[in-house]
């Protein structure tokens, strides 16, 4: 190989962007646009943004003159959107960059979940993205639930059924109720000669909390069933998942091909669990695996004990 001549100058090596480009392809490819969107009453509220007159310039802390858009809404959102970015603004980004090119926006939902080196790990901004999504365009949600999990993990899809449910802001109440209660316990000071009273109450509460977690359970059954058709679609969707992989990996695991088995039944919420209590996913994803007519241990028996059969089905119990 000739080496470069004295008066030749070598520029720095140069990064194959095709070689990346092609890597991150395949994991979009299979991004799905729902042919109908929801009609919402947010649709109206796109046309409230001026996307020909946003303004180019402006300043920086400093005062310096800056482009403050690239005149394109989707690389604004590529550029802008990082993990302290408020919700008002990614929604308002959202609304931008989806008028301007939907199927570059949806891989741009994804991209913040990217937790393989594909992008930012951002999963408040990625459930956030998430919730606008099933908000404005349920159907395209619903659909890419596999792709969305190949960009995060499996447990995302229950998560994001769980912020549907009881709002974007209660992990957020969750944590700040667990920092409340640490500090209280650190500042009580329990008289020693009340310690047989105390543990009395204590068992009186574990029998209380029983109770409420069956009546909440047969609440949240009824709270699921009654739900709005687009969240009882989506957590429909979300069982199907589950249980579309867990037959193939029930059949792995007969034949002792272990390495085959997804990460599904890792990340699937098991049998009383925070997610399974909240959300009845266990019973939802044991319905689909084992129905009725799969065994005749089922025919006699009424609705209500079958529900109950299904829901104490832990389906990946062997694959863990």
């Amino acid at each position: 190989m000739a080496s470069a001549g004295a008066g030749q100058l070598l520029g720095q090596p140069t990064l194959n962007a095709s070689k990346i480009v092609d890597s991150i392809i395949p994991q979009t490819d299979n991004l799905i646009l729902s042919r109908k969107t929801t009609t919402t009453e947010h649709d109206d509220a796109m046309e409230s943004f001026d996307t020909q007159n946003f303004p180019m310039m402006g300043l920086t802390e400093n005062f310096s003159p800056t482009y403050l858009s690239t005149g394109n809404p989707c690389l604004d959102f590529f550029y802008h959107v990082v993990p302290d970015t408020s919700s008002n603004d990614l929604i308002q980004r959202l609304y931008l960059a989806w008028a301007h090119d939907p199927l570059t926006t949806l891989k741009l939902i994804c991209n913040p979940r990217g937790v393989r080196g594909t992008g930012k790990s951002d999963k408040e901004g990625f459930y956030t993205s998430s919730l606008w999504l099933h908000k404005s365009h349920t159907k395209t949600l619903a659909l890419n639930l596999k792709a969305l999990a190949n960009f995060g993990y499996f447990k995302d899809l229950p998560e994001i059924l769980y912020w549907l449910l009881f709002g974007p802001e209660v992990r957020k109440l969750a944590k700040q109720a667990r920092y409340e209660k640490k500090r209280a316990k650190r500042n009580m000071h329990v008289d020693f000669f009340l310690e047989e009273e105390v543990q009395e109450e204590g068992i009186l509460e574990k029998v209380e909390k029983i109770s409420k977690e069956e009546a909440r359970a047969l609440r949240k059954e009824r709270e699921i069933s009654k739900a709005k058709p687009d969240h009882r679609f989506l957590f429909d969707c979300v069982c199907d998942v589950f249980a579309e992989l867990s037959k193939p990996d029930l059949e792995f695991m007969s034949r002792g091909e272990v390495f085959q088995i997804s990460l599904a039944a890792k990340w699937c919420p098991a049998v009383d669990s925070s997610y399974d209590k909240s959300l009845l996913l266990c019973e939802g994803i044991a319905r689909r695996v084992f129905p009725r007519e799969c065994d005749k241990e089922y025919e006699g028996i009424g609705e209500a004990h079958y529900s109950y059969r299904q829901r104490r089905l832990d389906v990946f119990g062997g694959l863990r």
